[in-house]
Order: C-alpha cells, then structure tokens, then sequence
C-alpha cells in the first residue's frame, strides 16, 4: 500500500482494473493480471524476511544500457514491464520454499483488491513515503509504519446485490415453502459481517427487504438481533 501511495498512476489503474460494479472476490484475482504484476514486484522490492540469500552476478554483462561486472550485487526499483511475469522468489525456491506461499499470495491479493476497490487512498502530505525497513527480527516490516488518509466509498455504488437475491431473507423455518431465491438470516449475518453494512428497510416475520441505495451514503442498516423481535431485519 505504501509503494501504491508513493505511485498514484498506479493505483489509478489498478483501481481500473479491479472496476466497480460489484465488490471483488477470490475467484475475480485470476483475472486481475496488473494487481498480480504490483504484488510480485512489491515482493521483490520488500522481502518479507531477510533470510534469503543475496544473488550476484555470474560474469560481466548489459541490460538496459548498463553494464554490470561480474560478482555485482544489483538492488532493483523495478522489476518487469507491463506485462512480462518473472518468476516470484520472495518465498524461496525448491523444497525449502514457503508452505504458505499460496496461502499469502492470496490473501494479500484479495486484501489488496478490496482496500483499493473500497477506499480512496491519499499520502498525508506531498512528501514521498519512506519505505526504509526494519531488519531487526525474523521479518522485515516498514521501519515507520504506514499512515495514510482514506475515505470509504458509499457501499451503495459498488455492491450491486450481488450478495443474496432481491427476495432477500428468510428465518430459517418452513424448509419446504421457501423460496429457492431467499437465504437464512445466518447466512445474510455471515456476508453482511464479512462484506459490509447494507441499508436494511422493514422486515416482516421469516421475510424482509432491503434497499440497495439508501438516500444517505453514511445511512446504513444493521441485521441484529433484538429481544422479542429476532427474526426482524432493522
């Protein structure tokens, strides 16, 4: 995030990229090939340890236009144009690579497209980040850690109800009646907790409904629970 606030032409297109008509998920990230290209070049630039052995160079040679002699350690700004993939190493290589390579890659890829798909990212002042690290432990975060200005976007123009269908809620009772397009309440709580608050009208006993453009940006609804009235969407 801090090499992306350092780089605002690059999270403008990134931004382009992950789009807004609906709120990005795991299975979107295999598509998103320019927010890959900035994670594995971010790895490259900050290894998450410093356990990885320094490369150097096996004889004299040019790239670019620059020479490089032989046994030259290069520290790179960049890595790749748009486009090309080169091969990511900040987990190790071989038998001894990460487990959790996978893993992080992932998480980092769907935390990544939410934070800049959701929010509008601003540096604290015209002055660049510094990206100086701390190489006293076993990983290697920023030395001052990040802060930033963001402002979240209005939920209302991203989410597109993609979620759960326009019929909305149901109590979890009368399994055999219920409409194949209603979900339960548990399972609207889990994506409204994971997804986001939505802006919730009335709600009728095993029915409810819901507004997807509230009149307020900042007016949204909660699901909750309240005693004497627990299948009530409010």
């Amino acid at each position: 995030m801090a090499e992306l606030l350092n780089n605002p032409e690059v999270l403008k297109k990134a931004k382009e990229e992950i789009g807004k008509d609906r709120l990005v998920n795991e299975q979107d990230l295999s598509k998103l090939q320019y927010l890959k290209d900035i994670i594995s070049e971010t790895f490259g630039l900050h290894p998450p340890t410093p356990l990885l052995l320094p490369h150097e160079s096996s004889k004299d040679f040019t790239i670019g236009g620059y020479h490089i002699p032989q046994d030259t350690i290069v520290l790179t700004n960049r890595f790749e144009k748009e486009g090309e993939v080169n091969k990511l190493i900040a987990f190790g290589l071989g038998r001894r690579a990460c487990p959790g390579s996978g893993l992080a890659q992932r998480t980092v890829g769907l935390t990544m497209a939410l934070l800049i798909q959701c929010f509008e990212w601003k540096r604290e002042s015209e002055k660049k980040l510094d990206m100086m690290e701390d190489n006293g432990g076993i990983t290697m975060p920023k030395l001052i850690p990040l802060q930033a200005m963001c402002k979240a976007l209005p939920f209302n123009n991203i989410l597109k109800f993609d979620l759960i269908s326009p019929n909305l809620v149901s109590n979890g009772n009368n399994h055999n009646n219920r409409d194949p397009n209603t979900i339960t309440q548990a399972r609207f709580t889990c994506k409204l907790n994971l997804q986001g608050p939505l802006h919730g009208g009335d709600g009728e006993e095993g029915r409810g409904s819901l507004q997807t453009k509230p009149k307020n940006p900042c007016d949204y609804g909660l699901l909750r629970k309240e005693e004497g009235h627990k299948n009530r969407l409010h």
